[in-house]
């Protein structure tokens, strides 16, 4: 009983003793005229007096009929005087018209027996109602417009080609990108099809940082192509909703064409069709010879052929092993590895890519494992 009410009157003299200029939450937005779906940054800080540690301020706003928030980052600093919690998010209107958002945030006060051997105080709740405080941080007009889009920003969409000329049935290589300013997350990629090929594709890969006050977002794909015949990538797009501009866009990416030639080294059929033409000449240029001779000439053109199928074959390398060979990192060696996933030791060695993060030594183990595949 004693213990309990020794606890309770530390919270009581605890709360008694901290005044407003020990702790207090300041908000910041870089704008408060925006689109419907636009995304603004909403920064709140928590400061409060080094030697308060006992003190844990909280923010965690909650979406409604017209915010929505999205959690960017939560971090700390401090300065000579203060601790500093900065918790930022990303509000985006969900209605048009003028709307007040009002920002509520928690103070936590606990005793040191409460904090000993916890790292992270911002998540603890409070023991009793004595110890916690709900403030008003702030109450912001917004002055929203009209826009039916769910993606509003300023955004760029291409596509890069490693190979505008490949031999039948090796991979071509591409890099699907959307880049630019607003949520990206509220775009996605447009689906590639084309008729009579394989497409192999990694997962997406999404980035986003803010530069300026400002959200920017980064969305990717990497896929392989295999194809017996030429193809060509067609135009792909997106569409948003442009601030800058007040209006719908459209953009496009360029057609991408990808020739598919004959592994002229490999075709042995056509080589042999040289051969015939080399051996009827021989025949024609020695017809007034001994008979002996005219076989002599044939058996010779023969081999002759022969010998210069066997030094083209070992002249021409594999295209595909040299690409093995030329891969400089894990991810570059899964795009070449991906179409042939139907071989059982080709299979083997994607998962393990797919799966585990292999460098040095072990990189190299996989590429010579790869080369073996199409010795």
């Amino acid at each position: 009983m004693k213990k309990i009410l020794g606890s309770f009157f530390y919270i009581f003299f605890a709360i008694s003793a901290i005044f407003a200029d020990d702790y207090y939450f300041k908000a910041s937005v870089l704008k408060k005229e925006a689109f419907v779906n636009e995304a603004v940054l909403l920064q709140v800080d928590f400061y409060k007096k080094i030697e308060l540690g006992t003190v844990v301020g909280v923010f965690k706003p909650k979406s409604n009929e017209f915010f929505e928030f999205k959690e960017y980052e939560i971090s700390s600093k401090s300065t000579k005087e203060y601790a500093i919690d900065e918790f930022k998010y990303i509000v985006k209107p969900k209605k048009d018209g003028r709307h007040k958002l009002s920002l509520l945030g928690s103070v936590l006060i606990f005793s040191s027996e409460d904090i000993v051997g916890s790292s992270n105080h911002r998540d603890a709740m409070p023991i009793s109602a004595t110890n916690k405080k709900e403030i008003l941080i702030d109450e912001i007009n917004f002055d929203i417009k009209k826009n039916s889009k769910q993606a509003v920003g300023e955004f760029d969409i291409k596509i890069e080609q490693s190979e505008a000329k490949v031999v039948r049935n090796e991979p071509a290589h591409f890099e699907l990108m959307v880049e630019g300013i607003g949520d990206i997350s509220d775009l996605k990629l447009p689906q590639i099809t084309i008729e009579n090929v394989k497409i192999f594709e990694q997962e997406p890969i999404q980035k986003e940082w803010i530069e300026d006050g400002i959200l920017h977002g980064k969305i990717s794909k990497e896929f392989a192509v295999v194809s017996e015949k030429s193809f060509e990538i067609p135009s792909l797009e997106i569409e948003y909703f442009s601030p800058k501009e007040a209006k719908n866009i459209t953009k496009k990416t360029d057609i991408k064409k990808t020739e598919v030639a004959l592994d002229e080294g490999f075709q042995d059929s056509l080589l042999d069709s040289k051969q015939e033409e080399e051996t009827k000449e021989f025949v024609t240029i020695e017809e007034t010879k001994s008979y002996i001779f005219y076989l002599f000439l044939v058996v010779f053109g023969f081999f002759l052929g022969k010998i210069k199928i066997n030094i083209q074959k070992s002249k021409k390398q594999n295209p595909i092993k040299e690409k093995i060979k030329n891969a400089k990192n894990q991810k570059e060696l899964l795009l070449i590895l991906l179409p042939y996933v139907e071989n059982e030791k080709a299979k083997n060695i994607i998962d393990i890519l797919e799966n585990s993060e292999i460098k040095g030594k072990k990189f190299q183990e996989a590429k010579n494992s790869a080369i073996v595949i199409f010795e």
